[in-house]
């Protein structure tokens, strides 16, 4: 009996070990360093974002971490010079895939972390906080729109819009639109990169009018709004090619981060019992990370487990694209 149980134990630990390899996904496996260059990260306080901005300034970017909640972010900088600091025996041993990228990495300097003001949910923040990058007059090799909700309850942003939409799309299109001349400023080489989600696919394809709060379904909202990002990834990178700027939108794949937190009770399912099968945060950042370093980027593309992946076809529209960024503007304001 105990010899049976042992046996099905040990078939139930190594199938749980294959699920769990085969579910935390690709590798980034890029070997690039960014030394010069600047980030922006937007949610680096918590989750993917945090290890995105933790593997760049590993590979010695300046990454400058845009958040919601400063105090949150101060705990976020601390955490990755806990791990990949100066002087700590982690720095050069967490989470390295293999040799050839332990030799990219460096321990990371406190001033490569700098902490601005960001909320996505309103539009006079975008403003305010892309001023000041403008201010600094540094040039911006690489924005990543990270940051972003999930299914929270039907609620509007500062400025009216739904809330899904105004912070997963419309937030971070201003934020693009209004650095685009400091990124132009990094030529070619620079790109923008949007966390979009195979939730995509789910959309109804019509995104125009953006808007909607009647008949309010927060899946759908969600979506949407991830639909939106990887349309606007799409069309930059068609507007974005004369100057050398490159685009792609990515899947991150299902996490263990703080976007199920809207999810109530329903929140057990994914946070406890799928557990073992969802990516961690760092396995999360993989795609992130391969679409910054990758020097074989299909600029506009989307990504999943660092491998190209087709999007719905409407992505590739660049007709919708033009109507959804017009429309986009009309809501932002410029």
């Amino acid at each position: 009996m105990l010899s049976a149980l042992a046996v099905v134990g040990g078939f139930g630990a190594a199938l749980f070990g294959a699920n769990k390899y085969y579910f935390s996904g690709g590798k980034c496996y890029e070997t690039g360093r960014l030394d010069g260059k600047h980030v922006i990260v937007t949610g680096a306080n918590t989750g993917i974002g945090k290890e995105t901005a933790g593997e760049l300034a590993r590979r010695g970017a300046t990454v400058i971490m845009a958040c919601r909640n400063i105090e949150k972010a101060e705990a976020a900088k601390s955490d990755i010079l806990a791990l990949y600091g100066k002087d700590q025996p982690t720095a050069l041993t967490m989470n390295v895939v293999n040799n050839q990228v332990k030799e990219s990495l460096t321990p990371i300097e406190p001033e490569q972390l700098i902490i601005e003001k960001l909320d996505l949910g309103s539009l006079k923040s975008v403003r305010e906080f892309a001023g000041r990058i403008i201010e600094k007059n540094i040039k911006i090799d690489v924005l990543i729109n990270n940051a972003g909700i999930m299914a929270c309850p039907c609620a509007e942003t500062e400025d009216g819009f739904e809330s899904q939409i105004g912070t997963n799309h419309l937030g971070p299109f201003l934020l693009t639109e209004l650095l685009l001349p400091t990124i132009k400023k990094a030529g070619e080489g620079a790109r923008i990169i949007f966390l979009s989600s195979r939730a995509h696919y789910r959309a109804k394809t019509s995104l125009v009018p953006l808007d909607i709060k009647e008949g309010y379904n927060r899946f759908e909202c969600y979506s949407r709004s991830k639909l939106a990002n990887a349309m606007y990834a799409h069309y930059l990178s068609k507007t974005l090619a004369p100057f050398g700027i490159q685009t792609a939108s990515v899947h991150p794949g299902v996490v263990q981060t703080e976007l199920f937190r809207f999810l109530g009770v329903f929140s057990f399912i994914p946070n406890f019992l799928s557990r073992p099968f969802m990516k961690t945060p760092w396995e999360g950042a993989q795609t992130t990370l391969y679409t910054v370093l990758t020097p074989n980027l299909t600029s506009g593309a989307y990504y999943a487990d660092c491998i190209e992946t087709k999007a719905l076809p409407i992505v590739y529209d660049q007709s919708a694209g033009e109507q959804l960024s017009e429309a986009s503007r009309v809501a932002v304001g410029i």
